[in-house]
């Protein structure tokens, strides 16, 4: 379940449509999210197999250079509105083998307003590196290996360009990440 707070003077709590992951199909794009990336429905829901327990989705991650985003009501925040943004997660792994490469996601605030290709569509980022340290190599179970992760993203958001144009949280796994489905990392 992602959390999504700024700070501008004090906390404030914005909202996303289906923000802990728990509306839409096995693996497709998250209901109330969009998707997008080198190789679509690559960041997609997980909600069966493994130990997941039943009910519950989590937000499986894959290949390099995939994504899912969503707009903040522009009623809530505009690209001028804070200068901040912290999200809090949980992650995990479900893997067929140990994992031995690279899984790097980045969470961003974006710009929608303007073309991707502008050197101002990418506000802020954090990186969150998915920790290497699995318990074992058994096939398909998801397993929690952090819970409350925290990542916070600034910008200055008084730049004149900025005024009242429309951002979304993205989720993006980074070019560096392994290029199979093997393993999976998740974020809830």
């Amino acid at each position: 379940c992602l959390a999504l707070a700024t700070a501008a003077p004090a906390t404030t709590l914005l909202s996303l449509t289906n923000a802990d992951f728990q509306t839409g199909g096995a693996n497709t794009v998250p209901t109330g999210w969009t998707g997008g990336g080198d190789t679509l429905n690559n960041v997609v829901l997980y909600n069966s197999g493994g130990s997941i327990p039943a009910g519950v989705s989590v937000l499986g991650v894959k290949r390099a250079n995939n994504w899912v985003q969503q707009s903040f009501l522009t009623s809530e925040a505009t690209a001028d509105t804070f200068d901040q943004f912290t999200v809090t997660f949980d992650s995990g792994w479900r893997n067929n083998t140990s994992p031995t490469r690279n899984l790097d996601i980045f969470f961003q605030i974006v710009d929608v307003s303007v073309t991707p290709d502008t050197a101002g569509f990418v506000l802020a980022e954090a990186e969150y590196d998915f920790p290497l340290t699995v318990p074992d190599n058994q096939r398909d179970v998801y397993r929690v290996i952090q819970t409350g992760n925290t990542v916070t993203m600034s910008y200055d958001n008084t730049l004149p360009s900025l005024a009242g144009n429309e951002i979304a949280l993205r989720i993006i796994t980074s070019d560096d990440t392994f290029n199979s489905f093997d393993p999976t990392g998740w974020v809830d």
